[in-house]
Formats: C-alpha cells, sequence, structure tokens
C-alpha cells in the first residue's frame, strides 16, 4: 500500500493518489479536508514532474484493523526537493489499507 501511495503521486495522478486516504484522514493543522484535496490535486500533475522514493521503511506496529509505517521520503519535483523521515497511520478499509494520519518526523538536509 505505501508502495502504491508513492507510485501514483510520483505519476501525478491526484485522483490514485488521494484513494489512498482513509475517509477519516485530516490533515495537520488548520486546514479543513476540502482544502486539503484541492490543493493536492493541484499539486499533484504530471507537469510538476514528481518523483517520491522510500527508503528505510520499517513496520512499527501492526494490528488486525491498524498499521504504522515509518521511512525516509526522498522527494523532488520540478522546484523543491526535500527529505523527511515520515510516518504513516493506516487502517483496514473494506478490505484495502488506507492512510489515517501521516505525520513529518524529521526534516533531514540533503
Amino acid at each position: 500500500a505505501v508502495q502504491a501511495w508513492a507510485q501514483a503521486w510520483s505519476a501525478g495522478d491526484a485522483e490514485a493518489y488521494l484513494a489512498q486516504y482513509s475517509a477519516v484522514f485530516q490533515p495537520a493543522g488548520e486546514q479543513t479536508r476540502a482544502a486539503w484535496e484541492r490543493t493536492r490535486r493541484a499539486r499533484v500533475t504530471p507537469q510538476q514532474q514528481i518523483r517520491v522514493q522510500l527508503d528505510a521503511l520499517e513496520l512499527v506496529s501492526v494490528g488486525e484493523r491498524q498499521a504504522r509505517m515509518r521511512f525516509v521520503q526522498h522527494y523532488a519535483a520540478k522546484h523543491l526537493q526535500d527529505q523527511a523521515r515520515k510516518q504513516l497511520d493506516w487502517v483496514l478499509e473494506n478490505g484495502q489499507w488506507k492512510i489515517q494520519a501521516e505525520t513529518v518526523l524529521t526534516a533531514i538536509n540533503p
């Protein structure tokens, strides 16, 4: 599931990318879910030439319906490059793993 998320993002396929998120996902900060989705649709496009690579994947905990994964994310696009240690919390919904929460744990200086 985490690789499908990264591949959809890298392909600039906003609909496939957003489909990886649970119905209960709430973005960090003050932004509403609807505003977050509008922003993601505008940014996740083939024109942005996005490349997302994941390293050091670590399954931290897993239960019958929930899992937590940590990894290093390498992000590159037309006008931005960064690296961060991230955490995705997953929930099993209708037989599919979906992102329930997304957290940047640490920014990494390249």
